[in-house]
């Protein structure tokens, strides 16, 4: 007897260990191999050019344009079971043999609603304009390559790679990785709220090769910036930098 239970739980042992084993290779088939993102090279615009993978960092949050207004607004209006319904109603009324009714009335109430909807959506998307236009016009000084002079850039016309100086209460244009601070001890505060809602200052930390450097030392380092690519983790970072002076 208890040569035949042994027996029943190494079998068992073993299913187990055999399910562990298939749960973790379909774990790792729905996450799939990790992207990467091309390595950003230090001072050197024209490397970083040539990278297509890169995005532009205009603001976008418009939903509309002029020639899909039209469309999309009907279809998303349409997509409400109210407005799906009166439509029916509408084509119903049209057809003599089927309603006895005047199509007007009917027909005057949904285009009154539909009026008023693309009113709405219109007045919301020229805001939504105006806050992308304000952001994407902003001033930023940028550190020019190998001679540390400053020089300014609207927000819309960043690159990846450039070297932003940022000043006190300025709001950072874009994700970025801190290289030096004007703290002796290269740390900054930075306020998460636009991000979180948290208004309280995260403390922030530069690496201590580059933390205490000059804007024309930053202006000389040559190197490239390996990183993971955009995700959704605010707090998390994994990345590194390779020097080469």
């Amino acid at each position: 007897v208890s040569t035949q239970s042994t027996g029943c739980l190494s079998r068992s042992s073993k299913m187990r260990a055999q399910m562990q084993k298939l749960n973790k290779l379909a774990r790792r088939r729905r996450k799939g191999p990790k992207p990467n993102y091309p390595p950003i090279t230090l001072n050197n615009p024209g490397q970083n050019k040539t990278q297509l993978d890169f995005a532009t960092n205009e603001v976008t949050t418009t939903k509309y344009n002029a020639i899909n207004f039209l469309p999309k607004v009907l279809f998303e209006q349409f997509r409400k079971a109210t407005n799906f319904y009166f439509l029916l109603i509408c084509i119903i009324v049209l057809i003599p043999a089927i309603s006895p009714l005047t199509p007007a009335p009917s027909i005057a109430g949904l285009v009154f609603v539909l009026l008023v909807a693309m009113l709405r959506e219109a007045y919301e998307d020229i805001r939504r304009f105006a806050e992308d236009r304000k952001v994407n016009l902003r001033m930023y000084d940028v550190i020019a390559p190998h001679d540390g002079s400053i020089r300014q850039k609207l927000s819309k016309d960043l690159k990846v790679g450039d070297l932003v100086y940022l000043r006190a209460d300025q709001p950072i244009p874009a994700d970025a990785i801190l290289l030096c601070s004007g703290n002796p001890e290269g740390v900054a505060y930075v306020q998460t709220s636009q991000l979180d809602g948290e208004t309280n200052l995260k403390l922030k930390k530069a690496l201590p090769p580059t933390g205490s450097l000059s804007l024309v030392e930053v202006s000389n380092l040559e190197g490239r910036v390996h990183m993971e690519p955009p995700n959704h983790h605010l707090y998390g970072f994994q990345g590194k930098i390779a020097l080469n002076n």
